[in-house]
């Protein structure tokens, strides 16, 4: 978890991405953990936690006050925002293409 708070920044979005991947209970709690206990920059960090599945974030974090930084983050992805859909999000993006 260190990586997401004092490393570089390209090591930060690459733990980012690692933990995405990985996306289990123990990483979500690890960052929630992290994140509750942060004494640096915590961008990364919350970031991070707004990369998962965010039924299990909220599930997770339900009653504690660091959710409502991370709500935000959470009302960006896919399960909460119909236009982040990869499926959708393609469309959009061929129709933005057009030259109309």
């Amino acid at each position: 978890m260190s990586l997401l708070i004092t490393g570089a920044p390209r090591v930060r979005a690459a733990a980012s991405a690692a933990l995405k991947a990985i996306q289990s209970d123990e990483a979500i709690e690890a960052v929630a953990r992290a994140a509750k206990h942060c004494s640096g920059d915590e961008t990364w960090v919350l970031a991070t936690l707004g990369r998962f599945p965010s039924s299990r974030v909220r599930t997770l974090l339900a009653g504690d006050l660091l959710l409502t930084k991370v709500a935000p983050l959470l009302a960006l992805g896919p399960e909460e925002n119909w236009l982040a859909n990869p499926a959708v999000a393609s469309d959009l993006g061929f129709l933005l293409s057009q030259d109309l």
